[in-house]
């Protein structure tokens, strides 16, 4: 048995970890952490358990794991019934991808509100990705412009959604509410991020241009266009993206009240 304070405690860490980086499945690398961690304290398995459930959820930190979780969840969600599609499309009509400056701002305005909805940076670039890419690569942008709109648009995204990590941690930490983390933080920071990030990417658009061009797969690789699907799936899309928008801006007056 491993009386603390030990550096032995590491090692239930450790096991998670490099089982993590031999691409083991992630519940069972976490059971074997806390098998090992069970066996080097004397805890049996239920009082494992019970710290788990009465100390560690309730900790800060696993808040923030859980929003996280839920971010990638409701992601997922959004990507299988085809809301996440349904949204860059309305994008895309509004703005109108005919010039690069157009697509860069309909990549950015993509790219921002699906990270503010879900939470997460690289989930919702994921989801983004495979709608835009065709686009904006013939309406004349690189994939390094495209990268740089992706990530700082995104990065900017975060900071103001109402369920993201930063936005969560920032009210927990200062007590402020979410409408003065938005609007003294969020924002202003945002703000920043997307002028440097448009700005840059006008910069360098030309050179990219002729270094990193789209190959002629990503040109022609719409994978299913919104006139192209069929009439059932269609209405459902849509039924569930009218679901999700008032499910979300409840969850949001709710969340702010």
């Amino acid at each position: 048995m491993i009386h603390s304070p030990s550096l032995w405690g590491l090692v239930p860490l450790i096991i998670f970890i490099v089982l993590i980086l031999r691409k083991s499945n992630p519940i069972a690398a976490i059971s074997a952490a806390i098998i090992v961690g069970a066996v080097m304290s004397g805890s049996g398995l239920m009082e494992v358990a019970k710290v788990i459930g009465k100390n560690g959820l309730t900790d800060f930190i696993a808040y923030i794991g859980l929003v996280i979780l839920a971010g990638g969840g409701l992601g997922k969600i959004a990507e299988k019934t085809g809301v996440a599609r349904n949204i860059v499309y309305f994008i895309m009509n509004k703005v109108g991808i005919n010039t690069p400056n157009k697509a860069m701002i309909s990549t950015m305005i993509a790219s921002s509100l699906l990270a503010a909805l879900l939470g997460t940076l690289a989930g919702a670039n994921a989801i983004v990705a495979p709608v835009l890419i065709p686009v904006v690569a013939a309406a004349g942008l690189s994939s390094s412009v495209v990268a740089i709109l992706f990530h700082g648009a995104a990065a900017a995204g975060v900071l103001i959604g109402p369920f993201t990590p930063p936005v969560v941690t920032l009210m927990e930490l200062t007590g402020l509410t979410y409408p003065q983390v938005l609007l003294y933080a969020g924002l202003p920071v945002a703000v920043i991020i997307w002028l440097c990030t448009f700005g840059y990417s006008k910069i360098i658009l030309k050179k990219s241009l002729i270094e990193h061009p789209y190959p002629e797969e990503d040109l022609s690789g719409f994978n299913q266009k919104e006139s192209e699907m069929e009439p059932k799936q269609k209405k459902i899309t849509t039924q569930a993206t009218v679901a999700f928008s008032v499910t979300l801006i409840a969850s949001i007056i709710y969340g702010i009240m």
